[in-house]
């Protein structure tokens, strides 16, 4: 119960967080310029290597998080099964 809470909870705040990291680094407009690329990029590889790198990291705190909530579940259920 209080982990369906917890996880639901956080699911609210990452979509948030995940909703303002978009338009603070217009990746709307950023994606679809590189969709329509056409031989010259209006973006800087820069930026786009910048919000690569931050997905990168998104990505990689996510696995953290589920590691993190895998493990507690089996300890939690290999604690209490005996």
């Amino acid at each position: 119960m209080v982990l369906k809470y917890l996880l639901s909870e956080c699911d609210k705040m990452v979509e948030d967080l995940i909703r303002n990291w978009e338009q603070e680094r217009n990746v709307k407009f950023k994606v679809s310029q590189i969709a329509l690329y056409q031989g010259s990029l209006t973006l800087d590889p820069r930026d786009v290597d910048k919000i690569i790198s931050e997905i990168a990291v998104m990505v990689g705190r996510w696995n953290l998080f589920e590691l993190f909530i895998a493990e507690t579940l089996n300890v939690c259920l290999f604690k209490y099964s005996y």
